[in-house]
This record gives structure tokens, C-alpha cells and sequence, in this order.
């Protein structure tokens, strides 16, 4: 199980006590800020090609400014999926479907489950 599996895995109740998970993200990036690069790309996914949402648009503008100001010291597998621009538009509306990597996806939709 990777990080980003465990950290779904891991989600309880008090996590979910509202329409969002701003603060579960705000922890998660403040324990590891390379958790940045696949909270992005989830809430990107499921926002942009599932039309949902699992953060506030307050959390994910400032999730892009936060990761922006880091980026060069961050470090993930999917960092390659988002540039310094996308993170200044505050967006990754440029990414396509199969742009997306699958445990992306798979813990996007299991995140979005949880919330339901």
C-alpha cells in the first residue's frame, strides 16, 4: 500500500464532518508536502472529469500557491502531470482523462465514496 492509499485508507469519521476535506489536506501536506502533487491531481480529476468536489475552491487556490512556492523542492512520481503555470492559473484543466494515473483515479474515487 502506498502513502496515498494508506492516507485513504486511514480517513475517519471526524475527517469527514463536512461537505469537504480541507483539513484532512492541510495535515497531510503539513506532515509530508509531497502529498501536494496527489491531492492536486485528485481533486483535479474528480473536479474536472467527474464533476465533484472534495476540496473547497479556498483549499485548492491555496493548495496551488502553497505547492507553487515549493515546487522545485518537491518530490513525486506525478510531478512531471503539473507545471509551475498550472499551479499560478490555480488549475489543471490542461490534464485529460488519460492524463490521470490510475491509483489516482482509484483513491479519487475512493476518497469521493467516503464523503458520500
Amino acid at each position: 500500500m502506498n502513502e496515498l492509499e494508506k492516507l485513504v485508507a486511514d480517513i475517519s469519521e471526524a475527517d469527514l464532518s463536512g461537505q469537504y476535506l480541507d483539513s484532512l489536506l492541510m495535515r497531510s501536506i503539513q506532515n509530508n508536502p509531497n502529498l501536494a502533487i496527489p491531492w492536486l491531481l485528485m481533486a483535479s480529476y474528480l473536479y474536472y472529469l467527474r464533476y465533484e468536489s472534495i476540496l473547497s475552491d479556498t483549499a485548492f487556490d491555496l493548495l496551488c500557491r502553497q505547492t507553487l512556492d515549493v515546487f522545485n523542492q518537491l518530490n513525486h512520481e506525478y510531478k512531471h502531470l503539473i507545471t509551475e503555470p498550472d499551479l499560478a492559473a490555480g488549475s489543471l484543466f490542461t490534464l485529460n482523462d488519460s492524463d490521470y494515473p490510475a491509483d489516482i483515479k482509484s483513491c479519487a474515487d475512493s476518497l469521493l465514496e467516503k464523503t458520500a
